[in-house]
């Protein structure tokens, strides 16, 4: 399939189809320094034979090769020498001379970086690193004048040792392997597809990766994090409005992550809308069929749940608007929606809000007689399954019984109660919910979530035993304990407005700090001083709360002047002393860095800040750009230098032009100090390419009228230590002279 009776050195022979029985490499001469992987045919990596310089008969002969991931035998045949070489281990090896440098039970993933990334250079921690002989090489001769090289053009001495494979360079993991169990979708990838087998080492950290099932109707991914004390922690990864699932892998390179998909294979639709919905169609549709047929969408979400009648998991996709109708009565307590159903049998159900965060809202409801809590109160939700999840909703007006007995959890949480920790809410609002114990959410795992304005009688007006990433806690109403019992706070924002009924600060905020606290700003004015935090690292902390200085490592504790914000929670540039101080090895999920809690950038400034929002520096490098223009993306390694300009060691920053009654000029000054190349993109043109210089590059940027789209784009050059810093972009009125 990919070669015939050829000798070839230092080539990549990956991806060939061939039949049964059949071979990548028929009749091979001499194979030097060749990557050979993911072949088709069940037949062996070379078949027969070919003329030989050994003793005048007909062998093939491998030298300096790495064998891995081919479809059949990974072995060659009794026709063929080996000598030096790396073999994966679950092929037959069979050789007319095996030399005793070759290893035959090499592990795939540990010999090659990241084949589903096109990524074939050897690791550092595996068997190809100056295994080889470099001499090998002159059995297959060049021309007079000419040298070897490895695929990527690096020159080979070969008068001593090499390294086994095409590529020459060798590199070293820098984060935990992700491991996939089944075929995916790699964006970005120059072969997408792959199945189970396939894997990915990370060589540099942090980085984050975009995946997707190629199979229909997988909303979430498992993704088990081998890195956990026990070793058998899952945990949920789940598609944006996009399809894409964003997740990164963690900074131990020593680790292995495995991607596990969960399938949600049957889909149901709701929409409130009495004019669209209905529960007698059957929700398998989002838009009625018509006439006398049944298929349309149901209206309330528990009319969904009771719909789901077949195993394995549910996705109920939910119109924009308010779900102020149905409900079910489950462990004693009435819910808007539950994942039990009418029999009483649970479901695993995804609910999904289509028109984005806070298009759709679940309203729960008072009980009628006392207006407030009582028996005949509602919840707004409450998730039994481990899997289960809500994405997208605002969750609010719950109520709960009248009963403060800390033992009674049914009772728990007016606006979600989780009966796991696994069951997840991602990108909701939960606000104005009023519950005898824990005002907002108990248990589950919480993603760019706002629990504000809740408001318990008792304990945790905020949460309970939930687990924060990147979410927002401030503003509940309750006597102490807002956040409570928590197993882990990562780059959140704790509030000061812990508050009593009568206004006054809650007695203890914080409270039973079990769980680590990181990258997060912790305003609470006060924390319990017998459960005080003994996991707090490179977080802020406020002068008075009573958090102790021998339970915090790498903390700030300052006034609260020093921690300003806007009215989103998000920290103000020059004003909060948690701006461009996170930690990403603390993080302990991935994905929590992809984004902020607005679904903005992760990172607009080289560094991420504490906190769950980010420092929106767009305006300012606006203004770097010489104003009038707007800056709409930027990558995370972009930010602003000590000289107040912006600077590109890899990346890209991007925007528009403001529209002018005239065409404009812009003079433009760069400076290049890295290896790489500033490419300079007007209206989708390239207008100007910059390399390195001492001094700074000027051109003219000759504008439209109609406000013209532009990106400044840095690719770094191999081994580069140094970037692209725009100096200048000044818009020019009247004639530009330019003199040399």
């Amino acid at each position: 399939a990919a070669m015939y009776q050829s000798s070839m050195a230092n080539c990549l022979i990956i991806h060939n189809a061939v039949g049964a029985n059949k071979s990548p490499l028929g009749h091979a001469s001499k194979v030097v320094n060749c990557t050979v992987s993911r072949n088709g045919g069940s037949g062996a990596v070379c078949q027969d034979a070919a003329p030989n310089l050994s003793d005048g008969k007909a062998y093939s002969a491998f030298y300096n090769t790495l064998v891995f991931g081919h479809r059949g035998g990974n072995g060659i045949t009794a026709t063929a020498d080996a000598h030096a070489c790396v073999f994966e281990g679950d092929g037959t090896i069979v050789a007319h001379v095996l030399g005793d440098d070759v290893v035959q039970d090499a592990v795939a993933k540990e010999e090659c970086a990241s084949p589903m990334l096109g990524d074939w250079r050897p690791l550092s921690t595996g068997h190809c690193a100056n295994r080889g002989l470099g001499a090998y090489l002159e059995l297959v001769p060049l021309p007079e004048g000419y040298t070897y090289h490895d695929m990527a053009g690096n020159e080979i001495d070969t008068s001593g040792a090499v390294t086994v494979g095409a590529y020459q360079e060798v590199v070293t993991p820098a984060a935990a392997r992700l491991e996939f169990s089944s075929v995916y979708e790699i964006e970005g990838s120059p072969y997408p597809r792959w199945g189970t087998g396939g894997w990915i080492t990370p060589t540099t950290w942090p980085v984050t990766y975009r995946i997707r099932s190629v199979e229909d109707n997988v909303y979430a991914l498992y993704f088990k994090e081998e890195y956990t004390d026990d070793g058998k922690s899952r945990f949920f990864f789940h598609s944006e409005y996009d399809g894409w699932t964003t997740l990164a892998p963690w900074h131990d390179a020593h680790a292995t992550n495995t991607v596990q998909k969960q399938s949600f294979a049957h889909a149901l639709y709701v929409n409130p809308d009495p004019a669209v919905g209905s529960d007698d169609y059957d929700g398998s549709a989002a838009i009625p069929e018509g006439g006398e047929s049944a298929v349309g969408p149901k209206r309330t979400l528990q009319g969904a749940v009771d719909a789901i009648s077949s195993s394995g998991c549910t996705m109920v996709y939910a119109a924009p608007g308010i779900y102020r109708e149905g409900g079910t009565l489950y462990n004693s307590m009435s819910n808007r929606v539950c994942d039990v159903g009418s029999d009483g049998e649970g479901r695993t159900v995804g609910f999904v809000a289509t028109g984005g965060p806070g298009s759709a809202t679940i309203v729960g409801a008072p009980d009628p007689e006392t207006k407030g809590l009582g028996d005949n109160a509602m919840r707004c939700v409450y998730l039994t399954q481990k899997y289960s999840f809500l994405q997208g909703f605002n969750i609010t007006g719950g109520y709960t019984v009248n009963d403060t007995d800390k033992t009674h959890t049914q009772y728990y949480a007016a606006g979600a109660n989780m009966g796991t920790s696994l069951a997840q809410m991602l990108d909701c609002n939960v606000t104005n919910n009023h519950a005898a114990l824990c005002g907002g959410v108990c248990n589950g795992t919480l993603i760019r979530c706002r629990i504000t304005g809740n408001r318990a009688e008792g304990r945790a007006a905020g949460t309970r035993a939930s687990a924060l990433y990147r979410c927002v806690v401030d503003g509940n109403v309750g006597p102490n304990y807002h956040v409570e019992l928590f197993p882990w706070i990562d780059s959140c924002f704790i509030g000061p407005n812990a508050k009593r009924a009568d206004g006054r600060n809650a007695a203890n905020a914080l409270y039973n700090c079990t769980g680590a606290i990181v990258n997060s700003l912790v305003l609470v004015p006060t924390i319990e001083g017998a459960t005080n935090p003994t996991k707090a690292t490179n977080c802020v902390f406020i002068v008075g709360s009573g958090i102790k200085a021998e339970n915090i490592d790498r903390c700030i504790v300052t006034n609260l002047a020093d921690v300003t914000y806007d009215e989103d929670y998000r920290p103000l540039i020059g004003a909060n002393v948690g701006i461009d101080r996170a930690d990403e090895s603390l993080s302990r999920l991935a994905f929590v860095g992809a984004t902020d809690l607005s679904g903005a950038h992760g990172v607009m400034n080289g560094v991420r800040d504490l906190g769950a929002l980010e420092a929106d520096w767009r305006p300012k490098y606006a203004a770097d750009l010489g104003g009038r223009c707007t800056v709409t993306t930027v990558s995370p390694e972009v930010r602003e230098n000590a000289a107040g300009h912006i600077y590109l060691p890899s990346g890209s920053l991007a925007g528009t032009f403001a529209a002018t009654s005239k065409p404009v000029r812009r003079l433009l000054g760069v400076r290049v100090t890295g290896t790489g190349v500033l490419t300079v993109t007007v209206a989708g043109e390239v207008v100007g390419e910059f390399t390195a210089s001492e001094n700074v590059q000027n051109m003219m940027l000759t504008l439209s009228a109609a406000g013209d789209a532009f990106a400044f784009d840095y690719m770094p050059g191999k081994n580069d230590a140094g970037g692209a810093e725009i100096v200048e972009c000044v818009r020019l009125a009247g004639t530009a002279i330019s003199i040399r």
